[in-house]
């Protein structure tokens, strides 16, 4: 019985084989790459699709302490009452990398473009840390942006937290295990396709102009006014064809009297 690959023998490309390759890591070890580590791989990350080169991200650095400060800030934002044993979330990696969406202002780039520039930078640091050999796990949450968290992250008013990369090194017989998996790949036939055909355009554009309860409205107007038009041309008939007869009554009486005479 054949088996599938596992996902980085698929590809030569070392590349292709690493993004093939990255799974989210959720429990992580307490050993992390240094700043200036960081900065070396950063060099990798820079050239993200970026319209208009606007840089419309940041990342801050959360070790030791200031996970706990983080951690404060979250049981703020929940309404919950500090207790005697800190908030265990920020405490599930030694490092945690705060990421922020930071637009700019621009005509020709609206923000959810620069949004996307934001998260694409993200997901390519992840994958630069799995290649250097890290455990990555990208963490957001409900209150990632409630007041006490976003006042502890110093953001700007226009500016998004956009979760937090979990970063640590990997335990090796976990490692193993992930390099000999055999899980088979999600099928790509599922994420790629064409533009719809012109027909379905046109539907499509139909229903932008009059969407589906505006037609039932207007089906609905059009066969009262069918209905009433008819009940209209009925009367009309009706009372057309006692007129007739009246008419006819009225002629027959004349045509009786000048026989008398």
């Amino acid at each position: 019985m054949s088996h599938p690959q596992p996902a980085a023998a698929r590809f030569d490309d070392p590349v292709l084989a690493a993004m093939a390759a990255r799974r989210s890591i959720s429990k992580v070890g307490p050993q992390t790459p240094n700043d200036d580590e960081l900065l070396t791989l950063l060099d990798a990350v820079t050239p993200v699709a970026d319209h208009k080169a606007l840089r419309p991200w940041r990342l801050l650095t959360i070790r030791g302490d200031d996970r706990l400060r983080l951690g404060a800030a979250l049981d703020a934002a929940a309404g919950r009452e500090p207790g005697d044993k800190p908030n265990p979330k920020p405490l599930r990696a030694e490092l945690l990398i705060a990421v922020i969406a930071s637009p700019t202002e621009h005509p020709k780039v609206p923000v959810w473009e620069q949004h996307a520039t934001a998260a694409g930078a993200a997901h390519l640091l992840e994958l630069a840390l799995w290649q250097a050999g890290w455990g990555v796990m990208w963490r957001t949450g409900l209150d990632a942006n409630a007041p006490a968290v976003r006042a502890l992250h110093g953001l700007n008013e226009n500016e998004l937290l956009m979760g937090w990369l979990y970063v640590g090194d990997i335990d090796p017989a976990f490692r193993k295990r992930l390099e000999t998996s055999r899980r088979p790949p999600k099928d790509p036939s599922q994420f790629l396709s064409t533009l719809p055909g012109p027909e379905a355009v046109a539907a499509e554009s139909a229903d932008a102009v009059h969407p589906a309860g505006e037609r039932a409205d207007e089906k609905a107007a059009t066969t009262a006014a069918k209905k009433t038009a008819k009940k209209a041309a009925k009367k009309a008939a009706k009372k057309a064809e006692e007129q007739a007869k009246k008419s006819a009554q009225k002629a027959r009486k004349k045509a009786k009297k000048k026989d008398r005479r």
